[in-house]
Parts: C-alpha cells; structure tokens; sequence
C-alpha cells in the first residue's frame, strides 16, 4: 500500500521520497538449477551485468545464486559453477544412443551435402512415409525424393524394410548414411542407390533366401525384414554396393534433366 502521498495544487500525486522505503534483503533460496540456466541463457551479457548493478544498489551487495550445493556470483559477468547432475547433463557432448537420433542426425548430414552441392534440400524428420528428404534445382523446376537409411560404420548391413522393393519411380534415391560414434576414428560414409536398383537387387536378394533352407535344414519364413550388404560384403545374389559410394552425380543428373 502507498502511504505518505498528498494531491499538490494542479490536483496530481506528489511523491514522498520516504513512501517506498528499500525492503530487507530477502533470504536466499534453492531455485532449481535447470531454471537458472535457462533463465541465464536467455539474456545477454550485457543484460546479466545490467541486473547485476541494479541489484547492488538496491540491496549493497552482489546478486548471488545458489545451485545445488555451491555459490556462485554474477556480478563480473555469467560464471556457473555446480556439482549438480543437470549441470553435468547440460554440458556434456551430444552422443547419440539410439536409432532416432542417429536416424536424425543422418538426415540432417545427407541433406547438408546436398545444399553444399548447390541444391536446395530439407528434412521432414518423419512428417511424410516415403520421403525423408526433398530435394530441388535452385529454379525448383527439377525434384527428386530421397530416402534415408542409417547403419553404423563397419557394420556389415543395413536394414531398409520392406519399402525397399518398391519401385517408385526415376526421382526417388535411397541413400544409405554411415554416421559413426562421436568418437569413432571411421569417416561418415553415404551410397546413393537409385530406387530401381535398390527394388530389383532387394528383391532378388529376399527370393534366393526365401528359397535356401535355413538352420538344420528348415525353410525361412516371410517377413517384412529386408537388408543391404555393405562393402567389403556382398549379398547373397552377389549385389556389391561399392559403385554407389558417393554417387552424388546420380541426384544431380535427376535435378538437371
């Protein structure tokens, strides 16, 4: 409540300096660590060290916080300290340890290429079934559709699904990304297969193994599971991969007619 205010002779507030007397420091308390930071992470520098002053005069002494079990001052600047297990989690490197991610991340790497080539590419990040990248010419006059796929490299497969027998057509490309661990010594490795050549190679590969007979004898069972070798391995019907080793020319002939 305003206390001490009186109306002066043109009938506005006067002000008493003493009606807004400055309160007690309020008492520290344990904000959780994981607002901080976003609460940090949304200002400036500047505007850090602007509240800071502000709060100095204001209560004659430096904003401090307090995360988990260790004080820390912003008063020269954004400086967190803390032993907590969210600090820890924010500042640790991204390592991906599921198919999502890693499926995601190749996306994002294949559609990379194709932009430093000079096209124009995006990600749906699975918002269309058959298309995880579309793919144009800088007119937008030219498209072609492409599939992802990712495998760990050294791996000696990659799963496509059933998917991969079906011919859609001269613009569709299935890409088959290599995306190695964070701290893997092995290059990422990409093979652009035309949609053709992935559905008639598949094909040919899931018959001849329907047709051999499997352990002790006993005959394989259809299923929706379908698998491409990769180098230095070949399929069963003798389809090698290796030609299609960053076989970008393929998209780019599609996009140029």
């Amino acid at each position: 409540m305003v206390r001490n205010v009186s109306l002066s002779s043109h009938g506005t507030r006067a002000k008493n300096r003493n009606a807004y007397p400055i309160e007690k420091t309020p008492p520290i308390t344990q904000t959780p660590t994981n607002v901080i930071l976003r609460t940090i992470s949304t200002h400036s520098a500047i505007g850090v060290r602007s509240a800071d002053r502000a709060w100095r005069r204001m209560h004659g002494r430096p904003r401090t916080h307090y995360l988990g079990h260790v004080f820390c001052s912003t008063l020269h600047g954004m400086s967190i300290n803390s032993t907590s297990s969210e600090a820890k989690t924010a500042s640790a490197d991204f390592k991906p340890k599921d198919k999502s991610s890693r499926g995601n991340a190749s996306q994002f790497f294949i559609a990379g290429e194709l932009c430093r080539r000079g096209h124009l590419a995006v990600v749906t990040l699975g918002n269309t079934p058959n298309v995880d990248i579309p793919c144009s010419n800088r007119e937008g006059t030219r498209f072609a559709h492409i599939q992802v796929k990712t495998f760990v490299p050294g791996n000696p497969t990659c799963s496509v699904g059933i998917k991969a027998m079906q011919p859609y057509g001269e613009s569709f490309f299935w890409i088959l990304g290599g995306i190695p661990p964070v701290k893997s010594d092995r290059p990422f490795e990409y093979y652009v297969i035309p949609c053709q050549d992935m559905a008639h190679h598949v094909k040919a590969g899931h018959d001849l193994w329907l047709k051999t007979p499997g352990k002790n004898g006993r005959p394989h069972q259809e299923n929706k599971m379908r698998i491409v070798h990769l180098p230095p391995h070949v399929s069963n019907s003798g389809w090698d991969i290796s030609p299609y080793c960053n076989a970008w020319h393929l998209i780019e002939k599609q996009l140029k007619g």
